[in-house]
C-alpha cells in the first residue's frame, strides 16, 4: 500500500508540473504546497526538495524490477521545485513528522500566517528518535564512556598497525569484504529492528541500519590521525558491484538442435576502470604565478599556528591525480575537492567515488588536487594549493574556465567557494570587465604550453600569451557542485552544536577534536573575514549546494545560500530530510545517497550543456 501511496502521489505531482531541463517544477499557486516541508531556519525561497514517503522504504522494496540496493536499475527519482519558506506545524512532538499528508492539509490562511516564523535547532531535535531510540543518552552513562577510553587507549598502541595491515590488503578485496559484510547485516537489522533506529521512521531502511553502526563512534575518543584513516577508506564504499547498471545490450541464444533463437535484452555493468594519471608539477616552471599571490607565506596573516607562521617557503609544486575515462582528454573537466573539516581527507582515497560521478557526467575527467591540512599547515595554505591547483589546469593543462567544473564536498566546498570568491578579486584587481573577457581572450588552444614549461615563439607572442593566461584567470568556471559545504569558521552555533547529537560524521566526538582548530586563524573577526558564507558573492557562477535539514551545517549552507542569491547568483539547492552530512558518499548502499548523487551529476551535465 506504501509503494501505491507515493506511486499515486507522484502521478498527482506529474500533472502539477512542467519540464524545466533536468527537474520538475511546481508551479506557484495561491494554496499551500503539498511537498512543503514542516519548518525552515531561514528565508530560503524557492528550492528542490525531496518530501518523505508515507512509510520507511528501501531500494529494494520500491524497485518493481526486485533489484538490490546495489544494482538498481530503476529511473533515478528526480526532486521537484517546491517553496520551502512555508511551514504548518512546529515540530514538537514524533507525530508532526509522521506523515506528509497531514501537513500538506493545513489551511493557506494558517500557512501564510506561519512563513514567518523559525524554530531552533534545539526544538527541531525534540521532534527527533535520538539515540537510536534508547531512554536514555549512552554518552551520559559514566561507566561506558570509561569503557570506552580505556578501548580507544589500548587500541592507540596497535592502531597504526592495523591500519597499515589493512591498508595492505588489494582494494579490490576491501571493496569485496565491505559489500559482503554489508549485505549480511542489512538484511538481519531489517528483520530484527527495523525502522526503529534512524532519527525519523520515515527514512529508509538502509539509513536506519547505517545509524545503527556509526553511532556508536561518539562513544569513542577520536584523534587526527583515525579521522585521516577512515576517509582513506571510502574507496572501500565504491566497489564496481556498487555501480548502477547502466548499459543494455541485446542477447541471442540459440538451443543446440534448434533452429530457433531466443532475443533477450540484458543488463552489463560498466566496469571500464579509467586510466588514473599521477600529476607531479612544479610550477615554478610558468615563473610567474598570479592566482595566488595574495596567500602567500609572505602576504598571508599571522595565525595560533606558529611553525607554520615561522615558514615562508611557499610550495610551488602540485600534486594530485587525474582520472581520465577515455583514450584522449575529454573537453570538460571536474576540479575535485576533498573534505575533512580541513584536519583529513586525501585524494587517493576519494578516487572511486570521483570516477563514479565522472562517469555519471557523460565521462567527464576528474582532477583531485592534494592540499596541505591542519595542525602541520595553516588554513591560508589550503587556500593556496587550491588556487595553485586551478591555475595549473587553466595554465598548463590548457582548459578553457568554461569548460571547469568544480565539485567540493564538506569543508572542500569551502575552499571552492573561496577559490571562485578569489578569482572574482582577482578580476577586480586587473580592472577587466566581465562583458569583455571572452572578446578579448577567445581560446582556441593557443595558449597551452609545453610539457617542460618552456613557451614557444618570440618574446612578443610569449607577452601576449602571459596577457591571455591573466585575463582567462579572470574568468569563473562554468558552476560549482557543493556538497554539504562547511562554510562559516566562526563560533560554532545552531545547527552545528545541536545536531551533532545526531548527525552519523560530524558527532561528539569529532566536534570535540576539531572545534579547538577553528580557532587558528586568530580571532573571532579573522575567522569571519575568512568565511566563504560572510564575504560578497558577487559574480560567481552558478552553485548548486546539496545539504539535508538535519546535518550539522545546515544553517550555514541556508546561510550561503540566501547570501549568494542577494548578491545575484543563479543558486539551486538540493535539500534532503533526516540525512546526516556528506551523506551522498554512502551512495553504494543508501537509496537517498544514490538520489543525491543522480541530482547532482544531472545539474552538472545541465550546467555544462548550457
Amino acid at each position: 500500500m506504501g509503494a501505491e501511496r507515493v506511486e499515486a502521489a507522484a502521478e498527482q505531482a506529474q500533472t502539477q508540473v512542467k519540464a524545466r531541463g533536468t527537474y520538475l517544477v511546481i508551479e506557484p499557486k495561491e494554496t499551500n504546497e503539498e511537498s512543503a516541508p514542516t519548518y525552515i531556519h531561514c528565508n530560503s525561497q524557492t528550492d528542490f526538495i525531496l518530501p518523505p514517503p508515507p512509510s520507511p522504504v528501501s531500494l529494494t522494496s520500491r524497485d518493481k524490477e526486485g533489484s538490490t540496493c546495489t544494482s538498481s536499475t530503476r529511473v533515478p527519482l528526480k526532486l521537484v521545485k517546491v517553496p520551502i519558506t512555508k511551514i504548518a506545524t512546529k515540530p514538537n512532538t514524533q507525530q508532526s513528522f509522521s506523515s506528509t499528508v497531514s501537513s500538506s492539509t493545513t489551511s493557506s490562511s494558517t500557512t501564510s500566517s506561519s512563513s514567518s516564523l523559525s524554530y531552533s535547532a534545539k526544538e527541531v531535535n525534540k521532534s527527533l528518535n535520538l539515540h537510536l531510540g534508547l531512554p536514555v543518552n549512552p554518552r551520559d552513562i559514566k561507566l561506558l564512556r570509561l569503557v570506552c577510553k580505556i578501548m580507544s587507549f589500548f587500541l592507540g598502541f596497535v592502531e597504526q598497525i592495523l591500519f597499515r595491515s589493512w591498508d595492505s590488503v588489494p582494494l579490490r578485496l576491501r571493496q569485496t569484504l565491505a559489500l559482503k559484510a554489508w549485505n549480511i547485516y542489512f538484511p538481519m537489522h531489517k528483520l530484527l529492528l527495523s525502522n526503529k533506529t534512524g532519527i525519523h521512521p520515515n527514512a529508509s531502511y538502509e539509513y536506519h541500519a547505517m545509524t545503527t553502526i556509526l553511532y556508536w563512534g561518539r562513544l569513542f575518543p577520536v584523534t587526527i590521525a583515525r579521522m585521516r584513516f577512515s576517509l582513506s577508506q571510502l574507496c572501500c564504499c565504491h566497489g564496481v558491484e556498487t555501480y548502477p547498471l547502466t548499459k543494455s545490450i541485446v542477447c541471442t541464444s540459440t538451443t543446440t538442435g534448434n533452429r530457433n533463437s531466443k532475443t533477450s535484452i540484458q543488463k552489463e555493468r560498466l566496469l571500464k576502470a579509467a586510466n588514473v594519471h599521477v600529476i607531479q608539477y612544479d610550477m615554478a616552471q610558468k615563473r610567474d604565478l598570479h592566482l595566488p599571490t595574495p596567500y602567500k607565506r609572505v602576504n598571508a596573516p599571522p595565525t595560533t599556528n606558529q611553525s607554520a607562521n615561522e615558514n615562508k617557503v611557499d610550495p610551488t609544486e602540485v600534486t594530485g591525480y587525474i582520472i581520465q575515462h577515455n583514450h584522449e582528454p575529454s573537453k570538460k573537466i571536474l576540479l575535485w575537492l576533498y573534505g575533512g573539516a580541513y584536519l583529513s581527507g586525501d585524494s587517493k582515497g576519494n578516487l572511486n567515488f570521483a570516477e563514479k560521478i565522472g562517469q555519471q557526467c557523460d565521462y567527464m575527467d576528474v582532477f583531485l588536487p592534494n592540499y596541505r591540512l591542519l595542525p602541520e599547515y595553516t588554513f591560508f595554505d589550503a587556500i593556496y594549493d587550491v588556487c595553485l591547483a586551478y591555475e595549473y589546469l587553466i595554465t598548463v593543462r590548457g582548459y578553457h574556465p568554461k569548460d571547469v567544473m568544480l565539485f567540493g564536498i564538506s569543508s572542500g566546498g569551502g575552499l571552492l567557494v573561496r577559490l571562485l570568491q578569489r578569482i572574482v578579486e582577482f578580476k577586480n584587481e586587473m580592472a577587466v570587465h566581465e562583458g569583455d573577457d571572452h572578446d578579448e581572450c577567445d581560446y582556441e588552444g593557443e595558449i597551452i604550453i609545453s610539457s617542460d614549461g618552456n613557451q614557444d615563439g618570440n618574446r612578443d607572442n610569449n607577452v601576449e600569451k602571459k596577457k591571455k593566461k591573466k585575463k582567462l584567470l579572470q574568468l569563473v568556471p562554468s558552476g560549482a557542485l557543493l556538497m554539504c559545504p562547511f562554510v562559516d569558521y566562526t563560533k560554532p552555533k545552531g545547527s552545528f552544536i545541536e545536531y551533532i547529537a545526531h548527525d552519523l560524521i560530524v558527532n561528539e566526538s569529532v566536534f570535540e577534536e576539531g572545534e579547538q582548530y577553528l580557532q587558528t586563524l586568530g580571532s573571532e573577526e579573522s575567522n569571519r573575514r575568512e568565511s566563504p558564507v560572510h564575504r560578497s558573492c558577487k559574480g560567481l557562477p552558478p552553485l548548486c549546494i546539496i545539504t539535508s535539514e538535519h546535518e550539522c551545517v545546515y544553517d550555514q549552507d541556508i546561510l550561503l545560500c540566501n547570501n549568494a542569491r542577494r548578491d545575484g547568483v543563479r543558486v539551486d539547492l538540493g535539500l534532503w530530510k533526516y540525512m546526516c552530512h556528506v551523506w551522498p558518499v554512502w551512495s553504494g548502499f543508501i537509496p537517498e545517497s544514490r538520489q543525491a548523487v543522480d541530482f547532482m551529476c544531472d545539474w552538472m551535465k545541465e550546467i555544462s550543456s548550457s
